[in-house]
């Protein structure tokens, strides 16, 4: 799963990418950056930079793409799992053909 977050990680190798992005979860404030990111498992997290994000948006040969916002002051794993709840949802939608 690809996300984009402004939750600061708990260290920030800037400028490098960061391989192991774990969230600050003790500072719920957003920061002015933003990251790029693939969630590899629950609670394992790899910042793989905007290039990369957007190549992989287009070489995953959807026409569509669905972009899920959700509220401040959520926990990134309550976000995950509602993320994969719609995921889920679309899916049977689009097996089903409606």
């Amino acid at each position: 799963m690809l996300f984009i977050t402004s939750r600061m990680p708990t260290e920030n190798t800037e400028p490098k990418l960061n391989p192991n992005f774990v969230f600050d979860l003790k500072n719920n404030s957003s920061s002015r950056s933003f990251f790029c990111c693939r969630r590899i498992k629950k609670g394992k997290h790899k910042e793989i930079g905007s290039k990369a994000l957007l190549s992989e948006i287009k070489a995953s040969g959807y026409r569509q793409i669905l972009l899920y916002l959700h509220g401040f002051s959520n926990l990134p794993e309550d976000v995950f799992s509602a993320t994969k709840e719609l995921q889920t949802f679309c899916n049977q939608k689009t097996a089903s053909g409606n």
